[in-house]
């Protein structure tokens, strides 16, 4: 009879308890289990080790494990998992492993209950072409001479730029203009000799009360900015200080012409007039009979609204050729419609929020998109509404996009409107703006398919 060591009994009487119905494991399975377990469910605090201590106690880190092992929790230290919360599942190649409450071991093989589950956090995470407040998510990069085009266009440069930096920007340029006119009035002073005769009285300085460089440069700033001089003067016995106080007086004014232009541009842009323009969180493909329609609600919350208001809407997507090359990013126009006007009329009136939507027909781009496509394929909606704000005249432009993610399959937005008897008027509940209500429908095929479907049906029924 062979005699067992304490360690290989404690593994054995382990084995027995957290593996009980699997299959049967080898020794040196069995070594790599338990010495892989201590080492993910043992807190460290060796700070070159990928195990650190974190709040809670533990870490949260993903490692590479191999797949055909299971994992047991040492007597030792405060177990992860007790039999409440203890599970028993399987991973992707359908081996069963054990999940907690906290456990580490779901984690590193990065297990999902379903694929459901799984799809839904990949595409969450799907990249974008424009952000949901309409910014572009694109990097313009290797660009010849970017910089000296950006300063030919200086006042569009400066107009675009943000409050903080543009501010600075005058700042400093205020600050250089009155320190190299200071500098030159103090120059003058040194080459006239006026800092050696200040308690002379029968010399005649170039200015008055000027005889170092702290002096010239009030000197300069109240000649730029014409708050007066008090007893600081300039005499009419010096041609080179007549000479820099002109030249002075006209880069003042030129400084303060743009200051007040671009200030007063930045102020009236109709940028922040977009913030209170709404789109709903998230689109839907909604059916009605045997078509199928892409909806998205948008509203304004001012009472003074954009006039000649228009809506457009582009698709975004990979195109595959017929050799197999897939060209990325194509757009496609998609032909919209308010509610009951008529298709490709995007005129818009935000009195109240409305629907807009597209007709999923064969000339649409989604003509063949169907539930799966949402889920695996890149796909986004670009949603573009111009016109010009009543108030200012000036033209303004909203954006939005809905990638795959944001697409919800079968869906309908709930109305808004009520009307109120008592007031004799209608009540907008925009609580409501964003919430969508799913369709008791099954159907996850193409609008393309849906078609064919119900062609079909109808030569059957006729026949």
């Amino acid at each position: 009879m062979t005699h067992k060591t304490g360690r290989e009994r404690s593994l054995h009487l382990r084995r027995e308890k957290m593996n009980a119905g699997f299959d049967n494991i080898n020794e040196d399975d069995a070594e790599m289990e338990t010495s892989t377990a201590d080492a993910l469910l043992t807190p460290s605090t060796d700070t070159n080790n990928n195990l650190q201590p974190t709040k809670s106690g533990w870490t949260e880190s993903v490692f590479s494990l191999p797949r055909q092992m299971s994992f047991t929790v040492p007597h030792e230290e405060e177990p992860l998992m007790d039999s409440n919360y203890q599970k028993k599942c399987t991973d992707e190649a359908g081996l069963p492993v054990y999940q907690g409450r906290r456990s580490l071991i779901q984690k590193a093989l990065h297990l999902d209950r379903s694929n459901k589950r799984r799809s839904k956090t990949a595409y969450n995470h799907q990249a974008r072409l424009m952000s949901k407040d309409g910014e572009p998510m694109i990097s313009n990069i290797r660009i010849r001479q970017k910089n000296a085009k950006y300063l030919e266009d200086i006042f569009t440069t400066l107009l675009d730029m943000r409050w903080r930096y543009c501010l600075l920007i005058f700042a400093l340029a205020f600050l250089l203009s009155w320190l190299f006119f200071a500098t030159i009035y103090y120059v003058i002073c040194i080459v006239h000799e006026d800092h050696l005769h200040v308690d002379d009285p029968d010399w005649k300085p170039c200015h008055c009360n000027v005889y170092d460089f702290t002096t010239a440069f009030l000197f300069s700033l109240e000649t730029q900015h014409t708050i007066g001089y008090g007893f600081r003067g300039m005499e009419p016995n010096c041609i080179p200080s007549m000479i820099t106080l002109a030249a002075q007086s006209c880069c003042g004014a030129f400084f303060q012409c743009i200051v007040t232009g671009l200030v007063f541009a930045k102020l009236s842009r109709p940028k922040r007039r977009a913030e209170t323009i709404m789109f709903s969180r998230q689109a839907v493909i909604s059916q009605s009979g045997h078509h199928r329609y892409l909806l998205f609600r948008v509203g304004d919350m001012r009472k003074t609204h954009i006039c000649g208001t228009s809506i457009r809407a582009i698709l975004i997507r990979n195109e595959m050729t017929c050799n197999g090359d897939v060209i990325p990013i194509c757009q496609y126009a998609l032909p919209l419609q308010i509610e009951s006007m008529a298709s490709g009329d995007n005129f818009l009136w935000l009195q109240w929020p409305v629907i807009v939507s597209h007709h999923i027909d064969r000339d649409s781009a989604l003509w063949d998109v169907s539930a799966d496509d949402l889920k695996n394929e890149y796909l986004e909606v670009i949603v573009i509404l111009e016109g010009t704000v009543a108030s200012t005249g000036m033209f303004t432009q909203v954006r939005t996009s809905y990638v795959a993610s944001e697409i919800l399959w079968l869906h309908r937005l709930v109305p808004l409107l009520t009307y109120r008897v008592d007031s004799n008027g209608y009540k907008i509940d925009h609580s409501k703006f964003h919430e969508t209500i799913s369709q008791d429908l099954k159907s996850e095929s193409s609008a393309k398919e849906l078609h064919t479907n119900h062609i079909q049906k109808t030569k059957m029924e006729e026949e």
